[in-house]
């Protein structure tokens, strides 16, 4: 099994949607059609045909776009867990994370297309992995998890699995 498979496989487990919420006006929504659930689950397509791509390089430069739409539709919203804070400087601080953490992953998908442009299969490989860190980061901060759930894509909003 190639690193890039392995290192794919690995971080699959970790993908997840983003907490939802059913309220409006930039918030996430459990129903599927906001732009943070919309984005979510770009990028969670883009992870899914990166394994089934089994490290092959056009396979995941072809991925990549949608991916980097997803995050670009995710950017702009408030996650549930944002919304919910009350105090209003505590809210903008962890909504500047929150954005601060999206604008990171967005341009790891940049080094990431760059790596597999040139065919740096190395690197290639320490983008993904970083990717990786980059969504568990994420989701460990602004996913909450509904009481007995267990972070497998079946907390708040989640799918369970789908």
């Amino acid at each position: 099994m190639s690193k890039t498979l392995m290192t794919i496989a690995l971080l699959l487990p970790m993908i997840a949607i983003w907490s939802l919420d059913p309220a409006g006006g930039g918030v996430a929504r459990a129903d599927g059609d906001s732009k943070l659930d919309q984005g979510m689950e770009k990028l969670n397509r883009g992870f899914r045909g990166m394994r089934r791509a089994r490290g092959d390089i056009q396979k995941t430069l072809d991925l990549i776009p949608g991916m980097q739409e997803g995050a670009l539709m995710s950017k702009g919203e408030v996650p549930h867990v944002i919304e919910e804070i009350k105090d209003e400087k505590a809210r903008a601080e962890a909504l500047k994370r929150y954005r601060i953490q999206m604008i990171d992953l967005m341009t790891e998908l940049l080094v990431l297309e760059k790596a597999a442009l040139n065919g740096e299969a190395e690197s290639v490989t320490a983008s993904v992995q970083k990717l990786g860190r980059l969504q568990k980061a994420g989701h460990d901060e602004f996913r909450e998890e509904e009481e007995g759930e267990r972070r497998r894509g079946r907390g708040r909003g989640g799918r369970g699995g789908q």
